[in-house]
């Protein structure tokens, strides 16, 4: 009985940390795919600008913060979405919105909020829409 006993604790903080574990080891996964492919395009990302949250029936909502200069806003966020739809095809991720959040430098900080949904961004990584149609779908708020 108390063999048992001894075994129980290290096991029950063993499943503790496989519980909590899982879902951080996908977001490392997750936000270091959007990461490497905003870095090929020059552009700075830290983990601290992304979140993946849980918005319930089994969707997720990301949000991504980037920095971007006065006149070149548009092709962050377009390569910001890329990056979530790249990162949401290579890991299978039910991400149902993306919001993208623009930090522009001038006289001051100036912020542009839009979002699309997880459809959109994927018939735009797969070439089925352009980025002129894309923007189009995109959501300013």
């Amino acid at each position: 009985m108390i063999k048992a006993k001894k075994l129980l604790v290290p096991l029950l903080v063993l499943a503790t940390f496989m519980g909590t574990a899982s879902p951080v080891l996908g977001n490392y996964r997750f936000f270091s795919t959007v990461q490497m492919v905003c870095s090929a395009y020059r552009i700075n990302v830290n983990y601290e600008d992304m979140n993946l949250l849980q918005i319930g029936d089994g969707k997720e909502e990301f949000s991504l913060t980037l920095q971007s200069a006065r006149n070149d806003f548009d092709r962050i966020m377009l390569i910001g979405f890329y990056a979530a739809g790249k990162a949401v095809l290579k890991y299978n991720e039910p991400v149902g919105m993306v919001n993208m959040i623009i930090d522009i430098e001038f006289k001051g900080t100036e912020k542009i909020f839009a979002s699309a949904s997880s459809d959109d961004i994927l018939k735009y990584v797969n070439s089925e829409i352009s980025s002129s149609q894309f923007m189009r779908r995109i959501k300013f708020n």
